[in-house]
């Protein structure tokens, strides 16, 4: 693997540290290190040549004696040096020095002509140096990889009948069960060090303590059972996130060594603070879970009781606890016998609507307001006998009164400075939500000159995140008002590929132009606070740190939905502007655009990626004229989610992606897939042309399974992650579509199309 040694010479130790452990992610900010002439950091330039070349990163595929001379090198050169520099000067030599040990150590881990044993001490040496260095990211790598290299054995055990067959998997099984253990080890030791300053979000966190807690009751595990200090179970209040979140950590770590009860106490305490911290609403959720999850039957109805019995309970507090304390979906009927249906009661007509419940009087307490916007919404489910959302559309005259009564419920709630924080942006969600659903744009218009008000007069962060709520819904409903109409026009008759966009009206043209000159001026006025951890904005932001520049890559990208030429052209307008300013905020955007923009310009242009497949072969695009290609990009380095595991449309687009290569292949239909974590970047290569930072090839090497062969596409949709880059390339070798992602049903839609008509003669066309 190259990875530039001016790259590293420049770095300071985290700043390297940082680059070589940034994980690849669909929605992460990417960033191109081009080739520096910055001058080499100070402790690097003053050694000899032969010394600067030993900050050279070792390439992937030499022979072993090569990396195990450069790890040898590597380490004899800093006993040498230790002795000689101050240790300030020393500290940054050893971490400029440590990508040179990781990706040797790394190849050695993986090299197939060495023993087990030798490749198991490699491993244990290579995530030694990332626990040293916190590299949390690469050590959460190295874990994923190895689990997912677990259930592609098993599943692989399950089709494999040989006896000699299968007791070689076991052996790579329990290789790599021993590998994911080591791994493992390291990974907790890190979470436990970098809580405090990284602050996990509350879905990440779980898993942390999820395989935290498996580990840690597995008698043979090289996790560590520490002995507990009193002062763990001693839990203070008024801390931080991440002081909380470590000391969960810390908890776990003890607990095999400890009294079960005072872990237990511990915990739920913690979490229940966790709850009521400074957090977004979703993150109280998966807290008060946590919460919950640690009190019995008993303790869940004492607690229910304690807190319904308040003036004004906690509704997310009751939420939670109901499914504890009565079981099953959490209503209280189950707790009891549930009634036969085809019984006299489940005969009875609805009950007579409650007119004195439409009634929402001002200047009433909290808890009138309370206990009416829970009266309301008993009242509608017993009526109308559904169990789902009232605002997912109020259509009827009686639906729109328990709409209209609620919201204007839920706003007193948001209002009142006697509720805590989380409880007022709960309501407040609720209330501009409602209003979103309904598209009440003149409501939400009204709502936000109040909001504005009221921020310029408190200047708390609470009131500024209301308004940016409130704008965010402005535009949502905006868009989809034009998305709403656009849907209704009559689709072109053009069957050929691809289809065509529908040819907007003047009055759509004119709502389009206005909505996309608005946002451009939001994007470029220089407003650069960071989206608050509890709103939600409708399009795709993805956490860029300036709010509206960020929000408007993500307007862009909805954009594509009702014209993808208006979205180009919008996205160039906007990288115009962004490009010529200067600050790093722009600048984070204005990247995203220009690979997003030289993504658009693919269309119609030669197919331009070259570099080795993910079976190992050279890209010949010679070789595919006359066929039409997808060409899908993967990352071999990462799990998908357990969900994605459990998701039969993805499996089912791994069947079809499969139905379809079997069906077209000799006709002239080729899937090519790269494999992101398997080649550096260089011009022409995939990571380049879809904008992969050269930090993030280097960490994904670093966990690469070399995971090369595939029997059945359907099985690399249930195990590996897509990044959603793909390309349809057609028979004259240039390219047709550059957003085929390889995860969109849509994708293969298109496909089947252009195969129909490039190879008519093939009988049997594949079902959709």
């Amino acid at each position: 693997m190259r990875v530039s040694r001016l790259l590293l010479a420049v770095a300071t130790p985290t700043t390297l540290l940082g680059a070589a452990s940034l994980a690849f992610s669909a929605s992460a900010p990417f960033v191109v290190f081009p080739d520096s002439t910055t001058s080499p950091n100070a402790a690097v330039s003053e050694l000899t040549p032969e010394q600067r070349a030993l900050f050279a990163v070792p390439e992937d595929g030499l022979s072993v004696e090569i990396y195990q001379k450069r790890l040898a090198d590597a380490d004899a050169f800093l006993r040498d040096v230790r002795e000689t520099v101050d240790a300030e000067t020393f500290a940054t030599l050893s971490a400029e020095m440590r990508p040179v040990c990781v990706a040797a150590l790394r190849n050695l881990a993986d090299a197939p002509q060495l023993s087990d044993d030798e490749r198991s001490q490699y491993w244990s040496d290579l995530v030694d140096r990332l626990t040293e260095a916190n590299d949390y990211d690469a050590l959460r790598a190295l874990l994923l990889n190895e689990q997912n290299e677990q259930n592609l054995i098993s599943k692989r055990l399950r089709d494999l009948t040989s006896a000699e067959e299968r007791a070689a998997e076991y052996r790579r099984s329990a290789f790599h069960f021993k590998r994911g253990e080591r791994a493992a080890a390291g990974y907790f030791d890190v979470c436990v060090v970098v809580a405090e300053e990284r602050q996990f979000d509350a879905y990440e966190f779980a898993q942390i303590t999820g395989r935290m807690s498996a580990h840690s009751r597995r008698p043979d595990s090289e996790f560590k059972a520490l002995a507990p200090t009193p002062e763990l179970f001693d839990v203070p209040t008024d801390q931080t996130v991440g002081f909380y979140q470590r000391r969960v950590l810390e908890l776990l770590r003890v607990a095999p060594n400890a009294e079960q009860a005072k872990v237990a106490a511990a915990l739920k305490t913690i979490f229940r603070l966790l709850a009521d911290a400074d957090v977004s609403y979703e993150d109280a959720r998966v807290y008060l879970a946590a919460y919950t999850e640690r009190l019995s039957q008993d303790e869940a109805k004492q607690v229910l009781e304690e807190e319904e019995a308040k003036a004004v309970p906690d509704s997310r507090l009751v939420a939670a606890l109901e499914p504890r304390a009565f079981g099953g979906n959490g209503s209280r009927r189950s707790a009891a016998q549930t009634p036969n249906p085809t019984s006299q009661d489940a005969e009875k007509p609805e009950p007579p609507l409650d007119e004195s419940l439409f009634d929402v009087p001002d200047g009433e307490t909290t808890e009138f307001y309370y206990k009416r916007s829970l009266a309301l919404r008993e009242h509608y489910n017993a009526r109308t006998r559904l169990a789902g959302p009232l605002y997912a559309s109020p259509g009827t005259e009686e639906a729109r009164r328990f709409f209209n009564a609620l919201t204007s419920l839920d706003k007193r709630l948001a209002d009142d400075s006697s509720l805590s924080f989380p409880e007022r942006r709960r309501y407040f969600d609720s209330f501009v939500d409602a209003l979103t659903n309904a598209r009440k744009l003149d409501e939400l218009r009204s709502l936000l000159d109040e909001e504005k008000a009221a921020r310029d007069a408190t200047s708390s962060e609470f009131a500024a995140a209301r308004v940016d709520a409130v704008e965010d819904a402005i535009y949502s409903v905006r868009f989809y008002q034009i998305l709403a109409d656009v849907r209704q026009l009559p689709k072109p008759s053009d069957a050929t590929y691809p289809p065509a966009s529908p040819t907007l009206t003047p009055e759509l043209e004119t709502a389009l132009r206005t909505l996309e000159t608005d946002i451009l001026a939001k994007a470029t006025a220089g407003e650069k606070r960071a989206l608050a951890g509890w709103v939600r904005p409708p399009f795709n932001n993805s956490g860029l740190s300036n709010r509206w520049a960020g929000y408007a890559v993500g307007f862009a990208h909805s954009l594509d939905w009702i014209s993808p030429d208006e979205a180009k052209s919008f996205r160039k307008e906007l990288y115009a502007v962004l490009s010529s300013l200067e600050t790093p905020e722009d600048r984070e955007v204005a990247e995203r655009l220009q690979r997003q923009i030289r993504v658009d310009d693919l269309p119609g242009a030669e197919f331009p990626v070259e570099g080795v497949l993910a079976d190992g072969a050279e890209l010949d695009r010679e070789s595919y004229r006359g066929k039409v290609v997808y060409f899908a990009v993967y990352n071999s380095a990462f799990l998908t989610s357990e969900k994605a595991l459990k998701d039969r449309a993805r499996f089912n687009n791994g069947e079809r992606f499969a139905k379809l290569r079997d069906q077209y292949a000799d006709a002239g239909f080729a899937i090519l897939l790269y494999d992101l974590a398997t080649e550096p970047p260089k011009p022409g290569t995939a990571p380049n042309v879809f904008g992969v930072e050269p930090s993030g090839v280097l960490s994904r090497a670093l966990t690469r399974g070399a995971k090369k062969d595939y029997a059945d596409l359907s099985e690399l949709y249930l195990s590996l992650e897509f990044p959603g880059a793909g390309v349809i390339v057609d028979v004259d070798g240039k390219v047709l579509d550059a957003n085929a992602s390889p995860l969109d049903f849509r994708t293969l839609n298109k496909l089947e199309t252009l195969l129909r008509e490039r190879f008519p003669n093939v009988g049997g066309a594949s079902s959709k």
